[in-house]
């Protein structure tokens, strides 16, 4: 069969999509590996009528709700291959089977480089967190440490505050912080580590503290960093 349009991702980019197209009678199908970026959470907050619902459960209703269009399939698989063959779109999955459609849209979302200090990986989404704004409420007035890996990481510890009184930025040899930066720092009430950070101390997925290049342990109960993220899917390539 072909079709109008096959959406590579289920999450809720791709369910989005699936959802309008559906509504303009075109005929769908959603290819989805099953593993969005969001499923090391537990809870998703900060979603209108869906704050505090688990991601798989908040994904489950979104496509009972798209099956009841009766021009959209689903199709648990992960999409290898894509390509343009005269007008119309070839799409091949790991169980070998082959879609075609005159449109293509990728909803394959990105992935986070958790690599650069063990132990980042077990914790991620637990204690090791990348916005204050989803996880903030959950770890309010506790430790809060910000792992510096770009520029971006002085506005987060910056904005932190709001939610503690208790934030360290650990520069990490990646954030070079000017006197005018450091007042600012300091106004908001921000400690700030120059050491190296070059361990997660605590059982995972737990966090009590980060160890530093030079021995010392500075106690932590959750960390907030942007990794490095890349998309999840070569196809685009």
């Amino acid at each position: 069969m072909s079709y109008d349009v096959i959406v590579i991702g289920g999450s809720f980019a791709g369910l989005s999509a699936a959802l309008q197209l559906a509504r303009s009678r075109r005929r769908v199908l959603v290819l989805d590996s099953g593993k969005p970026r969001n499923r090391f959470a537990q809870f998703s907050h900060g979603f209108f009528g869906h704050d505090g619902q688990p991601p798989s459960a908040i994904l489950a209703n979104a496509r009972s709700q798209l099956l009841s269009y009766r021009t959209v399939s689903f199709a648990d698989d992960l999409a290898t291959h894509a390509a343009k063959i005269g007008e119309e779109f070839i799409v091949t999955t790991t169980s070998g089977n082959v879609h075609t459609a005159a449109r293509l849209i990728l909803a394959t979302g990105v992935s986070d480089d958790l690599t650069t200090i063990p132990g980042l990986q077990e914790r991620w989404g637990i204690s090791i967190l990348h916005c204050f704004y989803c996880h903030g409420y959950e770890v309010a007035g506790r430790r809060l440490g910000v792992l510096a890996t770009s520029d971006r990481s002085l506005q987060t510890a910056m904005l932190l505050p709001d939610w503690s009184e208790h934030v360290t930025l650990f520069t990490n040899g990646v954030l070079t912080l000017g006197p005018e930066q450091m007042a600012d720092l300091r106004t908001r009430g921000v400690s700030v580590e120059a050491v190296p950070v070059v361990a997660l101390v605590g059982d995972a997925p737990a966090l009590s503290g980060l160890r530093l290049e030079d021995g010392r342990i500075t106690p932590v109960d959750a960390v907030f960093v942007s990794p490095c993220t890349r998309m999840a899917s070569p196809l685009a390539e």
